[in-house]
């Protein structure tokens, strides 16, 4: 018969499995994530240059460029990365700008993921959106982005100028009749954790407002002739739409972007000076209509970039329309994290079937004993339940006659003594 004590180990060890699961698939999905998940991609300091097969400038930024990388340039040409040498890529043009498909999501990630976006859909705010009037939503993921002519320095911990960039931004959006919700909260430090901090953030604002779009506004790390423009008859920075590959949403999000862009090419052409797509997920994949923003590089001027971020506000009502519902559908994490759970559980599985054909002794033991355990450990086990409530039963009704007979205290009859009955008698 089978040991219930081992059954139990068993099980205790199966449940050990998962914690131990859990924990190695941190590391690992935190190793992919550093440099594709939660957008380390993207450099403090220093700058990309990405050159065509002629060795003629296309691009520069700070995001993080490695092979296979595409970006849509500002004459909506369509380049993909075939070669990087240091801070040097080489792109040759390709065709079928909707081709490229979006990266995968490491297990653990969206696990981790969808059980937070659900619990907070279920205790989350209700909408505080203005009836009749569609929301936008500014958040920033580095808070410590700013801009060394007009800052000082180009980071500022918790104090970046980038949130003046975003209120221009959103004081921009407002006077063309949207309602705007920016939230000024830091994420710092400027670490590959930033984006896992700013999620909550953004999962916030999004439970809370329900955003026809969310915005996370950035700059670049880039010369400063990267981003000058003259728009419109006014020095501003240009900026960049930059388009997560590793989240269900990429197609939904460069539809997006490329309406925006479409837009701003004919009202202020110049303004968008491309659209890249990055390595990273950068929480998009909450939203379809989830964006992030270069607003010009650090060593540009703050003024120019709130001039430039201003300019960008005229399109935006423009692809979103001002009234109405909001055309987000909050958060929309894919079916993949199903997968998560079901690869996570089947390996929990594995592990403890491996163990029981080594504490058995080979396969076609460990097969016996699963094969008799119902007959034996669950039903010697159900037995003994039985005889335990059997005797409970009986001693139950033992106790119940007890209380129900004549001489019981509980019944209410106390016996009289034989003497009683002379003490009551009349006297001759």
């Amino acid at each position: 018969m089978v040991d219930r004590h081992r059954l139990l180990a068993l099980l205790a060890l199966i449940a050990l499995g998962l914690t131990l699961g859990l924990g190695a698939a941190v590391p690992r999905a935190a190793g992919a994530a550093q440099s594709a998940d939660w957008g380390s991609d993207e450099r403090d300091t220093g700058y990309y240059t990405i050159v065509d097969e002629k060795g003629a400038i296309l691009l520069t930024t700070g995001l993080k460029v490695t092979v296979g990388d595409r970006f849509i340039a500002g004459d909506n040409k369509e380049y993909e990365v075939f070669a990087v040498n240091g801070d040097t890529a080489r792109a040759r043009p390709v065709s079928g700008q909707a081709g490229l498909a979006p990266l995968p999501v490491p297990a653990f990630s969206r696990l981790r993921s969808t059980l937070t976006e659900y619990l907070d859909r279920t205790f989350g705010a209700e909408s505080a959106a203005a009836p009749g009037t569609k929301t936008i939503a500014i958040y920033h993921t580095h808070s410590d982005e700013s801009y060394v002519p007009s800052d000082g320095a180009a980071n500022i911990p918790a104090h970046g100028g980038i949130f003046q960039v975003g209120a221009a931004f959103r004081d921009a959006l407002k006077r063309k009749g949207l309602n705007v919700v920016e939230s000024t909260k830091p994420h710092d430090p400027h670490d590959n954790l930033a984006y896992d901090r700013s999620r909550r953030t953004a999962m916030d604002l999004l439970a809370r407002t329900r955003p026809a779009a969310l915005f996370d506004v950035h700059r670049d790390t880039a010369p400063a002739q990267a981003y000058e423009k003259s728009v419109s008859g006014e020095n501003v920075t240009s900026v960049m739409f930059v388009i997560g590959r590793q989240n269900p949403n990429m197609q939904a999000n460069l539809s997006f972007a490329k309406d925006l862009k479409a837009a701003a090419d004919k009202s202020h052409p110049g303004l968008v000076r491309a659209i890249y797509f990055g390595q990273g997920r950068y929480n998009q994949d909450l939203s379809p209509r989830a964006l992030l923003i270069e607003v010009g590089a650090e060593s540009n001027t703050k003024t120019e970039a709130e001039k430039g971020i201003s300019l960008l506000a005229d399109d935006v009502p423009k692809v979103i329309g001002t009234a109405g519902p909001s055309g987000s559908v909050g958060l929309t994490q894919g079916s993949g994290a199903v997968r998560a759970i079901i690869t996570i559980v089947a390996g929990i599985l594995l592990l403890g079937a491996a163990y029981l054909v080594i504490a058995s002794g080979g396969f076609r033991q460990a097969w016996d004993r699963l094969r008799r355990l119902p007959s034996t450990e669950l039903a010697g086990y159900l037995k003994d339940r039985e005889e335990t409530m059997t005797t409970g039963d009986e001693e139950g009704k033992e106790r119940a006659e007890e209380e129900e007979s004549p001489g019981s205290r509980t019944g209410g009859h106390e016996h009289r003594r034989p003497d009683d009955r002379t003490h009551h008698q009349e006297e001759p």
